[in-house]
């Protein structure tokens, strides 16, 4: 079953949603992006991240946001085990994100969260220091004002038909127990995997100078 895309209307001045994946990961799914300046990706996306050429043409008081969607099932309805995740804040402020380098995402901050039934994880790139500050509180209302639908009920024959399809091997990876703060990403040209992040500390940021 396909993943509801997100919406935002209307978006904060200077922010554009960008209307393809920006990724090739299937699992998590892209659900909504956006961005403060052109994005033009006429090469693959990035195999985990985004492409590296679209972060560096990322200008210093630029930024860009990323929605994934951690789906209960897989695309043949298997069912998927999902993050236990906290559930969405009234309002968000930086201080509800973590400033981490991503194995996939690189230098970001990660908002992860459970809204309307759906596990849902936000990336947002952009230059602590430099980026401009109405775009930086963009990011933030973004975030508030995302429409999230309900997911569907799932349908009697897709419920009912619940044997076990591809090799032993697929299946054990499809129902290994997924870390509370792992990913399980399906590449286009992978099999299921299940992947741990990585973390490379970074300087301590001033989550006061952020918010204001």
């Amino acid at each position: 079953m396909p993943a509801l895309p997100a919406t935002v209307d209307p978006l904060p001045v200077g922010w554009h949603e960008v209307d393809r994946p920006l990724t090739a990961v299937l699992l998590p799914v892209q659900v909504f992006a956006a961005a403060t300046y052109p994005i033009v990706l006429h090469h693959p996306p990035g195999r985990c991240g985004p492409p590296p050429r679209v972060l560096a043409e990322m200008p210093p008081g630029g930024a860009l946001l990323e929605v994934i969607e951690y789906p209960p099932r897989d695309p043949h309805g298997r069912p998927i085990r999902v993050p236990r995740l906290p559930r969405r804040p009234d309002r968000f402020s930086w201080a509800d994100a973590t400033w981490a380098n991503f194995e996939c995402a690189g230098p970001s901050f990660k908002f992860e969260y459970r809204q309307e039934g759906r596990a849902l994880q936000a990336q947002v790139w952009l230059g602590p220091a430099t980026v401009e500050p109405r775009l930086r509180a963009g990011a933030l209302r973004i975030l508030d004002n995302l429409h999230v639908p309900a997911p569907r009920a799932q349908s009697s024959e897709s419920s009912s038909d619940m044997r076990p399809r591809g090799s032993a091997s697929e299946r054990s990876l499809i129902t290994r127990r997924i870390p509370s703060r792992g990913s399980l990403r399906i590449a286009a040209d992978q099999a299921i995997s299940v992947m741990a992040p990585r973390f490379i500390t970074l300087p301590r940021l001033s989550i006061e100078r952020l918010n204001s």
